[in-house]
């Protein structure tokens, strides 16, 4: 009986461990970039990857959502892209579009750099973590 156990509890393991290295590689962290001191990285389901930089990372209580731009070329899709505050401007708009409800806050602007042709990625909103 204890033999069956232990083969159980290998196979869950070794179940649990080739799930996180495929949740880990489908993240595309294997490719991430190099990060400076103070970023973190966000993948969505989507593609949609982003390096944050120069912003505060509240993970702890705010949900992160990737809002993508709607004419991305398709291989872009699952490209990197660095992410920065909004400016002032960009903040006016957001709020007069409606935002995204009570507690939604415009974190970032992300952008990737194709041979010196910077184009927006997405954005990058955050709401309060209720859970």
């Amino acid at each position: 009986m204890l033999k069956w156990f232990v083969r159980a509890m290998l196979i869950a393991v070794i179940g649990f461990a080739g799930y996180a290295f495929y949740d880990y590689y489908r993240g595309g962290f294997f490719s991430a970039p190099d990060l400076q001191e103070g970023d973190f990285l966000l993948s969505y389901t989507s593609g949609f990857k982003a390096v944050m930089r120069g912003i505060q990372d509240e993970r702890e209580t705010r949900r992160y959502l990737g809002i993508e731009a709607n004419d991305v070329p398709s291989w872009y899709k699952d490209a990197w892209s660095i992410c920065r505050a909004p400016s002032a401007m960009e903040l006016d708009e957001f709020e007069q579009s409606g935002a995204f409800g009570p507690g939604s806050r415009f974190d970032a602007v992300c952008e990737i750099d194709a041979d010196g042709d910077v184009f927006i990625r997405g954005r990058i909103v955050t709401v309060p973590k209720l859970d």
